[in-house]
């Protein structure tokens, strides 16, 4: 089985309105490797479908279950009942199917499949706050047929880090604290004939409790399993378990226990009764790891069977989820006579942990994300510390001669040139390594988002008081009742515009067909202006009737591509200039839209664009390349059509607040400021969220596409006439000496330091001076420093000097 993966689904929302939903990928020991922003549609009558399926229909089988305070109202023959419970059951999974195949939802559904393989130990989790989400079959989705090592599991969106958990009294064995509720009409007794059969186990049970025993048993021991059985219940997302014939308590009056247990160690919670998602909840807040519940009432056979798989198959090695999973799967055989069995059974945990396996609750291994991290099981030194123990001594006299002094070591490191040997054959070797695994792609996710936290980390810049955007939005649509815009109210707008005398407007909506009245009058007025550049489309992939015209009879110099350059995570670094138009595209435009409406405004301040090489553009005293197929962290030459250079995006407060802002209401009722539009660039485009334009930005959020034009132009225009940094890559050769010398310093550091504790912080410091240099060279001078292939370089050559000790010594 290959390296377990983390993927974390977070919903924001709720059914009755959608939700917007991001999918992230994880290792379990590294930070997201992946993000992607989806939705999902509001579905209304698929909630009001699970809430009848679970509170009614379920609900009126009649079978004894482990809930107390519950009144079940019986309706028809329980052959009936049974048999409408399944329709029910069937009709809630089609719905949920549907509303996951939703076109909102697709990228999520896509990223998933393509970057998990089949045989992969996936833990899923997913984030939300919806009650209603929790209790969908989250099973049933083809994915979890498809990937049979992945389970879903339940977290909440909000949560803080958690220190590693660690036993604070270490035992052979595990410690179950077992609370035996309120039974009556149910049977607990096979529950405690199953935990007591366990190996490696030592299990304590308390039989109808009260409040004090549980608390004192909390607070005086450690245990690593806490499990209920007996009966309980959820009353307004509030969890109360029955302890005895007479008390009933929420985990919330166990506060304190609760909190004192999981400092020493508890990290699973098994409550083998009914209705047990506001169990889950209280557990949650106080950051329990991981919790095990039933989402509705549990009839007894339900309750043991699936206890007995699941125990059998955690205790011989199976991690937490899967031997969930697999122990809920089980109970199918059981839904004949108990429908929806295999639903009820779910893993809610914190966000921050790792569902652990028996031998790691045995070991007392930590759960957080950082599972490797270093643990207390190391041996305590020997009292004489300072003396060499019999083995070191033995070691000493008989295998290799001791390390040579530190300032002679030091000294072969600068003047040996057996040392001098070492240090360039090593660094050349790990610097031809991480360079090649550059040029073949791998490291591309990490690279990219290096770069996106750079970005993020800029301080923010003044709006562009050049440009105005002219948004046209949902209240405009509603109020004028037309979508699309019709050609003469886009007429009236431009000639209201024109009075203003703006220096260029770019129109960033299609006109190749009439739309409403005014065809044949707009047109003659895009004909005979000078200063308006419309859009067109040049056709996607090996598609040509993708592909979008321009109004007609306009020259291409007068018409701009509104063509994206995308990267393969789909989101937008890099500016797009100019192309050349495919054989047969209806779009014979070669400049983008941003381009020429920077063009067009610098030519008024005595700026023209020249091109002194075949990659090079200058626009008045600054002269910058055009990537090409192999540059920087692109090793992509698909990507690299026409002319494209970085993406400097402006941000001022947000992305969205540019420029100045108007909607198309206000202009056409004359509600403009005449400066605002007076020499400027005008940008007109749609705002509607409805309206399907958005590109996900490096600063983890979405951008309408007018915006965007208007980053660019703004990128443009800035660079000619403020001296705005564009950014840039490095030329090859050094990227690759930069690389060379991290990795040289890697080498004489784990060479110079005398001890492995200080190789290691002396690696630690150089990656962060790397990062900061990395960072200053980017704000300061507009430089991507290649910051990915120099840390790897430090860190391999860092591991490679600590793992060969010999090489050490000889340096």
């Amino acid at each position: 089985m290959t390296t377990g993966k983390v993927v974390i689904l977070e919903l924001d929302g709720d059914l009755q309105h959608g939700f917007r939903t991001t999918l992230e990928f994880r290792s379990q020991e590294a930070l997201p490797i992946l993000k992607v922003k989806g939705g999902l549609p509001s579905a209304a009558d698929l909630a009001a479908q699970l809430e009848q399926h679970w509170q009614q229909t379920y609900r009126s089988l009649g079978i004894a279950q482990r809930i107390k305070g519950q009144k079940i109202i019986h309706k028809g023959s329980i052959n009936r009942r049974l048999l409408e419970c399944r329709e029910s059951a069937k009709k809630v999974r089609d719905r949920f199917r549907l509303w996951l195949n939703a076109e909102s939802f697709q990228p999520i559904d896509r990223r998933l499949r393509e970057h998990l393989h089949r045989d992969d130990l996936i833990c899923f989790v997913l984030r939300t706050d919806d009650h209603h989400v929790q209790k969908l079959p989250w099973h049933e989705w083809d994915f979890f047929e498809r990937y049979t090592n992945a389970e879903i599991t339940f977290s909440s969106p909000e949560y803080e880090h958690i220190l590693p958990l660690r036993k604070t009294i270490h035992t052979t064995n595990i410690r179950v604290l077992a609370i035996l509720g309120n039974s009556q009409g149910i049977d607990v007794s096979t529950d405690r004939y199953k935990l007591a059969a366990l190996s490696d186990a030592e299990v304590e049970f308390l039989v109808e409790p009260d409040r004090q025993q549980i608390s004192d048993r909390l607070w005086e021991q450690h245990w690593d399993i806490l499990f209920f059985a007996g009966h309980s219940e959820t009353y307004h997302e509030t969890g109360r378990i029955y302890i005895n014939q007479t008390d009933s308590l929420s985990l919330s009056e166990l506060k304190y226990g609760l909190q004192k247990a999981i400092a020493n160690g508890l990290q699973l919670a098994i409550f083998n009764s009914c209705d047990g998602l506001g169990l889950a909840h209280e557990l949650h807040s106080l950051h329990l790891p991981h919790m095990i519940v039933m989402r509705e009432p549990v009839a007894d056979q339900v309750a043991h069977t699936f206890l007995q798989y699941f125990l059998n198959d955690f205790s011989r090695g199976s991690p937490l989820h899967l031997a969930a999973r697999q122990a809920r799967e089980r109970l199918q055989a059981l839904e004949p006579q108990f429908p929806c069995a295999s639903w009820l059974p779910v893993i809610c945990q914190h966000a921050a942990t790792m569902p652990p396996t028996w031998h790691e609750l045995l070991h007392g291994v930590s759960t957080v994300s950082q599972r490797n991290a270093p643990t207390a099981l190391v041996p305590a030194p020997s009292p004489n510390a300072s003396e060499p123990s019999a083995s070191q001594s033995s070691q000493e006299q008989v295998g290799e001669p001791s390390a040579p002094p530190v300032h002679n070591r030091k000294l072969r490191v600068w003047f040996g040139l057996r040392s001098l040997g070492i240090i360039l054959g090593l660094s050349i070797v790990v610097t031809l390594v991480v360079l090649g695994a550059r040029w073949l792609r791998m490291l591309e996710p990490l690279e990219f988002s290096a770069y996106d936290h750079m970005l993020r980390s800029r301080p923010n810049e003044t709006s562009d008081p050049r440009l105005l955007v002219v948004a046209i939005t949902k209240q405009d649509i509603e109020q004028l009742g037309e979508y699309p815009i019709s050609d003469q109210t886009l007429l009236t707008v431009l000639q209201t515009l024109d009075a203003m005398h703006p220096r260029i407007i770019g129109l960033d909506i299609y006109r190749d067909r009439p739309t409403g009245n005014g065809w044949i009058k707009l047109t003659q007025y895009l004909q005979t202006s000078d200063r308006i550049i419309p859009i067109c489309a040049h056709p996607y992939g090996n598609t040509p009737d993708s592909g979008i015209a321009p109004p007609p009879n306009l020259p291409s110099l007068q018409v701009g591509t509104a063509d994206v350059s995308i990267d393969p995570d789909g989101i937008v670094r890099r500016q797009l200039l100019a192309v050349d138009p495919p054989n047969g595209s209806p779009c014979t435009a070669s400049y983008s839209l941003s381009a020429q409406l920077a063009l067009r405004y610098l030519e008024a301040d005595g700026i023209a664009l020249t091109f002194p090489t075949s990659n090079q553009w200058q626009l008045g005293s600054v002269h910058f390349n055009v990537l090409d197929a192999h540059t920087g962290f692109y090793q992509r030459p698909d990507l690299m059509r026409g002319h494209q250079i970085l993406l400097n995006y402006r941000m001022y407060g947000s992305l969205s607040e540019i420029a100045n802002r108007v909607s198309l209401t206000e202009l056409l009722s004359h509600r403009v400021n005449p400066d605002w539009v007076k020499d400027k660039i005008i940008l007109i485009g749609v705002t509607d969220p409805t309206v399907k334009d958005d590109f996900l930005m490096p600063y983890g959020s979405e951008l309408r596409g007018l915006l965007f034009h208007a980053q660019m132009v703004s990128q443009l225009v800035g660079a000619a006439n403020d001296q705005r940094l564009l950014l840039r890559f490095w030329p090859f050769w050094i990227e690759v000496g930069w690389a060379w010398i991290w990795s040289v310093a890697g080498i004489v550091c784990m060479g110079w330091m005398p001890r492995p504790i200080w190789r290691g912080v002396a690696g630690g410091t150089l990656i962060l001076l790397l990062g900061s240099a990395s960072f200053m060279m980017l704000l300061i001078y507009g430089i991507v420093v290649p910051f990915v292939p120099a840390g790897l370089a430090i860190a391999s050559t860092c591991v490679v000097m600590m793992i060969n000790k010999k090489a050490i010594a000889r340096v």
